[in-house]
């Protein structure tokens, strides 16, 4: 049963992180802010890894979740299919977001 609550909690900290960096745009403004604020012409440059990537995010945050609850072993196994499910969730999302959108 605690593994379940485990999976279920990384599910949710996916979705969080999936949406955050890839549909909310702020990683977008923030790149723009830090290529201002630091006097270089921003060229629609993204914030580079881990930061900008949801896959990345999710890999680590994922392992660094992963690592106080299991074994590493099966942290690593875990943390690595949340990653590639990260991009299954950003294109679950983007569906649902474009459905609200036509609505």
């Amino acid at each position: 049963m605690e593994i379940l609550y485990i999976i279920l909690n990384l599910l949710i900290i996916n979705f969080v992180i999936v949406y955050i960096i890839d549909h909310s745009g702020i990683v977008f403004d923030l790149s723009k802010f830090l290529y201002t604020i630091s006097g270089r012409e921003w060229n629609y440059r993204m914030i580079s890894k881990p930061w900008g990537c949801s896959v990345c995010m999710s890999w680590w945050i994922s392992l660094i979740y992963l690592l106080f609850n299991v074994s590493f072993i099966y942290a690593i196994g875990l943390a690595a299919i949340f990653a590639i499910l990260s991009v299954l969730i950003s294109k679950m999302i983007g569906k649902v977001l474009e459905l609200f959108n036509k609505i």
